[in-house]
């Protein structure tokens, strides 16, 4: 059952393994490189922004659906610190994730991301067509604040507090969250996003698994076929596929 003021998504076929060990969401792909040019237009709203096209994804690895009211994506200048007046930071409303569902967080600022788009105020009415139905939300004003190229990191928090999942790049100051359930380090110039074949697995180069630099919502694929999304209702479907210091 939906929970009261939530909205309900249908399933991505992620293909991913189950990680039974937790509860929560997991990271399953990060872009703070945006690439030059047109080829870094991440969010689809015809141009390239620095800032406004760097994303976070998120996936539901567990057989429950989960509610992502209170769960957060900060940097590091807001990690740990609810009461943070610096850095990114997003925290999600009341919104129910099934069972294999996504979440894409675009920056978004400076942008205007088509198709239904939540917001830190309410939930989409349903998944975005443009990104293989997945939940995509905009961090609004407070995505003014980007992540920081040469040393950063992309923490997903409990609505606890908790440090869940932590992607970490160059050397972050002040350092990224100890504690977490997970924490990886990857290379601070991918040139496009870094990307989870599956919940469980490592984070890879986006471009050295096909072609795209980059699929917010969807899965690339290895086979030549494109990407992997899912529709609105759980359906699979084959589709082809803050701080201004950083630039």
């Amino acid at each position: 059952m939906v929970a009261s003021g939530a909205v309900a998504l249908g399933s991505v076929a992620l293909g991913a393994d189950p990680v039974p060990q937790t509860a929560h969401p997991v990271i399953t792909e990060v872009l703070f490189d945006v690439p030059p040019g047109a080829g870094g237009d991440a969010n689809r709203d015809g141009a390239r922004e620095a800032n406004g096209d760097e994303f976070v994804e998120l996936f539901n690895p567990t057989a429950s659906a989960i509610n992502l009211k209170g769960y957060r994506v900060v940097n590091r200048l807001a990690a740990g610190d609810r009461n943070a007046r610096k850095g990114f930071m997003f925290t999600f409303p009341a919104c129910e994730l099934p069972p294999g569902g996504m979440v894409v967080l675009f920056n978004g600022a400076d942008s205007k991301v088509p198709g239904p788009v939540g917001t830190f105020a309410g939930a989409p009415a349903k998944g975005n067509p443009e990104f293989g139905g997945a939940l995509v939300f905009v961090a609004g004003d407070k995505g003014k604040s980007g992540f920081k190229n040469d040393g950063d990191c992309a923490v997903l928090e409990a609505p606890n507090g908790q440090a869940l999942d932590v992607v970490v790049w160059g050397k972050p100051d002040p350092a990224a969250p100890e504690g977490a359930l997970r924490s990886e380090t990857v290379l601070t110039k991918p040139k496009g996003s870094v990307q989870r074949m599956t919940a469980a697995g490592p984070l890879a180069v986006h471009s050295t698994l096909g072609a795209e630099l980059f699929s917010p919502g969807t899965m690339p694929r290895t086979d030549g076929g494109g990407e992997k999304s899912g529709g609105e209702k759980g359906e699979p479907e084959k589709k082809k596929g803050g701080e201004k210091e950083k630039r």
